[in-house]
């Protein structure tokens, strides 16, 4: 879980205009973390560039990602049950 809906093009924190990703590929997943910045940014806070590079492995493995705001009450829970929830969905292909 992260602290925002899900995966943005920007950082919905300090843009009002990011919009987030509903569904990515791996292929995407890996255009996105470059125009993030890839591994080579300095993020000492395990901001969204480490997120996303933690979970590349898992997605190359078959294993669909649900990212999802961790902060909203029962979302996670939500998430785990199946139900439709606001969140960006992740899948090799």
């Amino acid at each position: 879980g992260v602290d925002v809906d899900g995966l943005y093009d920007v950082d919905p924190k300090t843009n009002v205009k990011a919009k987030m990703f509903e569904r990515l590929t791996l292929a995407e997943l890996k255009n996105v973390q470059k125009l993030l910045g890839g591994s080579n940014v300095c993020d000492v806070t395990g901001g969204m560039a480490n997120k996303i590079a933690e979970l590349i492995p898992a997605v190359e493995h078959g294993i669909t990602v649900l990212m999802v705001n961790a902060t909203k009450p029962r979302y996670i829970y939500k998430a785990l049950k199946g139900e439709r929830i606001k969140g960006t969905l992740i899948e090799k292909e």
